[in-house]
């Protein structure tokens, strides 16, 4: 169980649930080993995709040093990851505490909830 610790004692579900989705579990591993600027690229591209940003064709190929399957599996969950912290209003340490807690490097955690916090309204914009 993974969940956020309340000052009362209690815990309160993770923005991603109580357990982590398969989509993004299997994917894990990957991120982990990923070149930090190679998974920068990516969290860019997701968070530039969902504030409706007009994106070239270009911008859908997979970057080099990742294969196209390795490329689609991580932008998915990253996607997943973004939605789901934007829908239930997390804050960026909410955020950054829930995906260390589900085993997520702390330097990964933080990029993602840094990407989510600075671009929030353009992305609730979008919704």
């Amino acid at each position: 169980f993974v969940g956020t610790p309340q000052k009362d004692g209690f815990f309160v579900d993770s923005f991603l649930g109580a357990s982590l989705p398969l989509s993004i579990s299997s994917v894990l591993p990957v991120i982990s080993k990923m070149d930090s600027a190679l998974f920068r690229h990516l969290l860019r591209f997701v968070v530039e995709y969902l504030k409706g940003r007009d994106l070239k064709e270009e911008a859908f190929a997979p970057p080099e040093g990742i294969d196209e399957p390795t490329f689609d599996t991580v932008t998915a969950a990253l996607l997943l990851i973004v939605r789901k912290a934007v829908r239930a209003r997390a804050t960026q340490e909410t955020i950054k505490m829930d995906l260390v807690n589900f085993k997520f490097p702390a330097a990964v955690a933080t990029d993602i909830a840094a990407a989510i916090n600075s671009s929030r309204e353009a992305i609730e914009a979008q919704a």
